[in-house]
């Protein structure tokens, strides 16, 4: 998309409600920067259910989605017609949901200063390859950030 860094933000689009789709999803984040956009993120949980559509995700899904996306710049907990909230996941979905949450807001100082740096093509998260070009070992490393 040319122009687009123009309006940085971006989101993944509509990602299954499964294990592999997230992991596409965080694929997806690392290669949009890697592209020269700094602000990436997805829908925590996924749109949609694999089986039906309306299926929502099942709860160590979706602790293990909000647990990667809290990290990101913008989080959000979004789906097609089934809950996304974390109370909807029971009282352990909850409570990982709130710690990782409480993390991201004592983390807002360093996610304001790397929104800043992103100003000069630093992205907020970004795949270790990027901080790391000449190590070999991190070229091929899509699940870490």
């Amino acid at each position: 998309y040319a122009g687009s860094q123009r309006y940085p933000v971006q989101w993944g689009g509509d990602a299954a409600c499964t294990f592999e789709d997230m992991a596409a999803s965080l694929r997806g984040a690392l290669n949009w920067v890697m592209s020269g956009m700094c602000f990436s993120s997805f829908d925590m949980g996924g749109f949609f259910g694999l089986t039906r559509v309306t299926d929502p995700p099942d709860p160590e899904l979706y602790v293990r989605w909000c647990q990667m996306g809290l990290l990101f710049s913008h989080a959000r907990v979004h789906g097609h017609t089934s809950p996304r909230e974390p109370w909807a996941y029971g009282a352990r979905a909850l409570e990982i949901f709130k710690r990782y949450a409480n993390l991201r807001y004592r983390l807002l100082p360093y996610l304001y200063s790397a929104a800043l740096d992103a100003a000069s093509g630093i992205p907020l998260a970004r795949p270790l390859v990027f901080d790391h070009p000449h190590d070999r070992t991190t070229y091929n490393i899509d699940d870490q950030y």
